[in-house]
């Protein structure tokens, strides 16, 4: 019964902390946040029931299995896990400040949808996904070691996942029309051009 119980307090605590990670997030979203053209959510909904399903894994790993040679670096381990985790949260901070009223959880195409190219995402392309990476430390907290490779495994298919569907779905349809309306300026200025030069 014991056992049970430690198992529920840590899923909750757990589940808590992912909670108010979720909400200092929406702090950021919700400002100016738009609706655009839904292209995909159903990953989404299936990566947060898989999320709950790594912090039970974390939970009973925790109460179960007891990884004797990180007895000597377990307070390393905790503070390396904790910077990691914060590293993380202030990477997807910084790219949904940067990302403004595009940002989404869901793959959205948004009105005036454009590629941004400054602050943090001119040194990184995906900023928010490599943040996801870190903040699977946080099993590494609770010397979860199969749940901590179990998070990075499950983060990296998402991410690439979505990369997918942004890249054929937003980026293509934004560069095609960047490269219409290049077309258009330079076939306007021509024509102007030619008809300045015939009056003249």
């Amino acid at each position: 019964m014991v056992f049970f119980l430690k198992i529920i307090v840590l899923f909750f605590l757990l589940y808590l902390l992912l909670k108010l990670q979720r909400h200092a997030e929406k702090a950021f979203v919700l400002k100016n946040i738009e609706k655009g053209l839904i292209i995909e959510s159903k990953s989404l909904e299936v990566f947060k029931y898989c999320e709950y399903i790594i912090l039970l894994i974390i939970s009973v790993e925790y109460n179960t299995i007891n990884y004797g040679f990180l007895d000597s670096i377990q307070p390393w381990l905790r503070i390396v896990s904790v910077i990691l985790f914060f590293i993380g949260m202030i990477l997807r901070m910084i790219a949904i400040r940067t990302l403004g009223r595009f940002w989404s959880f869901r793959v959205e195409l948004k009105k005036d949808h454009m590629i941004i190219k400054y602050g943090i995402y001119r040194y990184c392309k995906h900023p928010a996904y490599i943040g996801n990476i870190y903040l699977a430390a946080r099993a590494i907290f609770f010397e979860a070691i199969i749940s901590s490779v179990l998070s990075i495994i499950l983060i990296i298919i998402f991410g690439l996942y979505r990369i997918r569907l942004e890249e054929k779905y937003i980026l293509k349809p934004l560069r095609e029309r960047t490269i219409s309306k290049n077309y258009d300026k330079h076939t306007n200025n021509n024509t102007i051009e030619s008809s300045y030069t015939s009056l003249s």
